[in-house]
């Protein structure tokens, strides 16, 4: 699931970077600022969950009975919390940015 994400934001930052070649970027450019720090913050909230998924995979490594363990509870039930939670954000800018292009192409 996050390296579908991964893929969809590396998507979305190459049509911005096609608007750019295309368009007058001098009349779009706070919109494209907006966009442009919009995928880095999705590009932020994916690394974090990355990391999470690592720290999770390395705790069950460790422990041998993970059946009933809160640490290892705990860390899936925030990861499976925020993986959502992220998706949504990204398709709520994917349809954001999709109008954008929508508008201006």
């Amino acid at each position: 699931m996050l390296s579908f994400m991964v893929d969809e934001n590396i998507h979305l930052k190459n049509r911005l970077s096609e608007i750019l070649s295309d368009q007058q970027p001098n009349q779009l450019l706070n919109e494209i600022e907006d966009y442009q720090t919009r995928f880095l913050k999705i590009d932020e909230l994916i690394r974090i969950l990355r990391n999470d998924v690592a720290e999770l995979e390395q705790s069950i490594k460790e422990k041998q009975d993970t059946t009933d363990n809160p640490s290892i509870n705990n860390k899936l039930s925030r990861i499976r919390l925020n993986i959502p939670l992220v998706e949504r954000q990204l398709a709520r800018m994917k349809m954001d940015f999709n109008s954008f292009l929508l508008i201006h192409s």
